[in-house]
């Protein structure tokens, strides 16, 4: 049986209340197989700025001290104190180890940015696993022993051939019920050193191993319903998308949009399999499903801004775009999408100025 893997990203897992919202939803998924965890709201971050730091020689333990209280409250909040401080242990010995080398590299950071996703996947697999009545039989799995990738720290890529060998061991020896609970974002290298695949990589992990599992679906759970024309949290009238082609959502992905990583849709697009994104808190309310071959056969479906040091980039995504007459410099195009300079910093401004102008 072809099986459904989801993931649940950061804002989706930010406090206890959150993690309880994505176990609903897990419980609700039939034929669910595996489910992939990003690391708690903004802890990439932090865990970036405690490399900065200890690359500097400076003090990180108040960084530390207040992000381990953050997840300390989660796992008091959710009943598993005990398992949660064994954990810290062990990432507190590796602290330890990145710490003592006299030069850090993108090798260390790669090993310290893993922190977040052990803790908020072994979080929710520990709470998953109390669940009564669950229909899954629930087990952590080390996304370094299936994700194999080479060792570009930073923004590994993945060996898909490995990927796929590794994988068709764990269904030959995983029950028909098992529910495997992994780490987005993460890898290992040929000698098994932690990598990762680029920010927001978590995405790219669901695709990796529903193209190696031969999936049904992907569901992408975040905190917006779906892929809007326009970023909803600026543009209150941008509308959802009910559906995308892959290659409208690549580019989309490409030109800015923050609900895909860009390469996500690549492991899906031979084998046909569809991805859904939808909101966690209310998954009921519907979503966007990717799927299809077609280029680009409706009209305008997407305006993304990317911000760079002299100003913005804008794009404009659609069928019909190349007729559009913009004043504006254009700095790039191809088919279905025309790329702009604009020297002007607002992104609020500005994206409320070319949405009232391309889409009312």
């Amino acid at each position: 049986m072809k099986k459904v893997v989801a993931k649940f990203g950061g804002s989706s897992v930010r406090d206890a209340n959150a993690l309880r919202d994505c176990v609903r939803v897990v419980k609700d998924t039939a034929d669910l197989g595996v489910v992939v965890i990003s690391a708690t709201y903004n802890t990439t971050n932090e865990l970036e700025e405690l490399f900065s730091l200890l690359k500097k020689g400076e003090d990180e333990s108040a960084l530390w001290g207040a992000l381990k209280e953050r997840h300390r409250i989660m796992a008091r909040d959710l009943c598993c104190e005990e398992a949660f401080e064994n954990l810290i242990t062990t990432l507190e010995a590796e602290l330890i180890q990145i710490r003592e080398n006299a030069e850090l590299s993108y090798e260390h950071r790669d090993h310290l940015l893993s922190f977040g996703e052990r803790i908020s996947s072994q979080l929710f697999a520990w709470v998953l696993s109390k669940e009564q009545n669950l229909p899954y039989q629930v087990e952590l799995l080390d996304a370094t022993t299936v994700i194999k990738t080479d060792s570009t720290y930073g923004m590994a890529f993945p060996q898909e051939e490995l990927i796929l060998e590794r994988v068709q061991l764990l269904k030959g020896r995983a029950q028909d019920n098992t529910l495997f609970v992994t780490q987005g974002f993460l890898g290992a290298d040929s000698l098994g050193k932690r990598t990762t695949l680029g920010r927001e990589g978590s995405d790219y992990t669901a695709t990796l191993l529903a193209g190696a599992f031969d999936a049904k679906e992907v569901h992408i759970w975040t905190d917006v319903d779906g892929v809007y024309t326009a970023d909803p949290h600026i543009i209150e009238r941008a509308r959802r998308l009910d559906t995308l082609s892959y290659r409208e959502a690549t580019l989309l992905a490409k030109a800015g949009a923050k609900v895909l990583f860009p390469k996500t849709l690549a492991p899906l697009k031979e084998k046909k399999i569809p991805l859904r994104v939808g909101k966690t808190k209310a998954p009921q309310e519907g979503g966007t499903w990717v799927g299809g071959d077609h280029a680009c056969s409706k009209d305008l479906i997407g305006l993304t801004l990317k911000e760079r040091s002299d100003g913005l980039i804008i794009t404009l995504i659609g069928h019909g775009v190349e007729s559009l007459d913009i004043e504006q410099s254009e700095i790039d195009r191809g088919e279905c999408y025309r790329s702009f300079y604009h020297p002007a910093k607002d992104i609020q401004d500005v994206l409320n100025l070319w949405y009232e102008r391309y889409f009312s």
